[in-house]
């Protein structure tokens, strides 16, 4: 372009700077405005979900209409800042859009005097006008992205952020992750209400089990069975009390090593998409295909997968969901839990699904597992109450009974219908 208009090179250059400087700065202020609005968004969600579960109470208190005013508050604000965004937005368009015209302009303008000069030619100016465009085109595209770019630097800072937070301590080598030396497991004062209840689901539970112990855990619905298992499992923690595995209480625990410690079955049966054998691996990646026909053999399932299509290898799909029995898929569940070796098992309701044939292969399993593991198993059923160690009776959140199945099994009532 030098070559041919001469001077007439320094419009295009001042026009490039101009639109390399709006660039910055205006990434600057849509970055600076991106976090103005982040900043805004989270508030306003935490308030909004705190807002949202204590309904209940801001109604007893007649304290709705004041949320709701300083929800509207917030609103407004993440409102404005969105608008500010938009406003600089448009400011940027229009200085583009002027940038390119005034360029122009004056480029045709100087290039005139030029040519009434006669220091430049007609066919020339049509070349300066083309040469023009090519070089401020890309500028110009530049400054229009600019609110893309902004996104992609906010996005990138959330994913470094998220990059510096902890991360769980992560083995997938099998002696690392299976525990030994079970330990006795015990349970003091423990009581937990949940946030919206007025009275505890547990109150003042105490016991010990020894190592090694089938556990029953009986009682009827609504009396704090699945509640003990969630504590157990370290769902919640308990608001009074401890939960200790030998003398180390299991808040000590990182989350890792208390799923390593304890594997879980409940009465849905918890089925991921992927084949059999990704289900069953979730909780044994090592594990050979033998020893997942070992184990479903065990569990009487692995005639069943033998007969789907493709065997272990058979997809489990949301949509294919409904075509195998209830039965089948927690026997998988179980033989999953199974596969995991853990040293504390608890079944909440989870053998309510079995069929006759796969009820008695897993009671003959629990047999095996006495001795090495400690399971806890919440049921209704007397034949299953009648096989177990020691019995814990639950009534409405309280401990009522405990003893060996010999002196609690005759005074247990057998209530199938009712769920934990």
């Amino acid at each position: 372009m030098a070559l041919v208009s001469g001077s007439l090179v320094i419009i295009p250059i001042i026009l490039a700077v101009i639109f390399l400087g709006l660039t910055f700065l205006f990434l600057r202020r849509l970055r600076l405005g991106a976090e103005e609005y982040g900043n805004d968004t989270m508030p306003r969600n935490t308030f909004l979900l705190e807002m949202i579960l204590q309904l209940r109470s801001l109604q007893y208190l007649n304290l709705r209409n004041l949320w709701c005013a300083r929800y509207r508050e917030s609103s407004a604000e993440q409102v404005c800042a969105r608008l500010r965004t938009a406003r600089l937005l448009g400011i940027e368009a229009a200085l583009s859009d002027f940038l390119m015209a005034a360029g122009g302009m004056f480029l045709m303008t100087f290039a005139a005097l030029r040519i009434m000069d006669g220091t430049l030619q007609g066919g020339d100016l049509f070349v300066l006008v083309l040469l023009l465009w090519r070089v401020i085109t890309p500028l110009r595209m530049l400054l229009s992205a600019t609110s893309q770019w902004q996104q992609l630097f906010y996005h990138l800072q959330h994913v470094k952020r998220l990059q510096k937070l902890p991360n769980e301590t992560v083995s997938f080598h099998k002696d690392q992750l299976v525990v030994k030396n079970v330990e006795v497991l015990s349970v003091q004062n423990l009581t937990f209400r949940y946030p919206d209840a007025l009275l505890p689901a547990l109150s003042n539970i105490s016991f010990t089990i020894p190592a090694g112990s089938l556990v029953g855990v009986a009682g009827q619905s609504n009396a704090g069975k699945s509640t003990l298992c969630r504590l157990l499992l370290g769902l919640y923690a308990p608001q009074v009390g401890s939960i200790f595995v030998g003398e180390q209480d299991v808040r000590q625990f990182s989350e890792m090593h208390l799923r390593q410690l304890i594997a879980y079955v409940g009465e849905v049966p918890e089925i991921f998409e992927g084949t059999v054998a990704d289900n069953l691996r979730l909780t044994a990646p090592w594990a050979s295909d033998s020893e997942l026909q070992e184990a479903a053999t065990q569990m009487a399932c692995w005639e069943m997968i033998t007969a789907l299509p493709a065997g272990l290898q058979a997809p489990l799909t949301p949509t294919y969901f409904d075509t195998f029995s209830g039965s089948f898929l927690q026997r998988l569940c179980l033989t999953r839990a199974y596969l995991q070796k853990a040293p504390f098992l608890i079944l909440d309701m989870a053998i309510s699904q079995l069929d006759g044939h796969g009820e008695r292969a897993f009671l003959q399993v629990l047999q095996r597992l006495r001795g090495n593991t400690t399971v806890f198993i919440v049921t209704h059923r007397r034949p299953q109450l009648a096989l177990m160690d020691w019995i814990l009776v639950f009534d409405a959140g309280k401990l009522v009974r405990q003893g060996p199945a010999s002196e609690i099994v005759p005074s247990t009532a057998q209530r199938p219908k009712e769920s934990a």
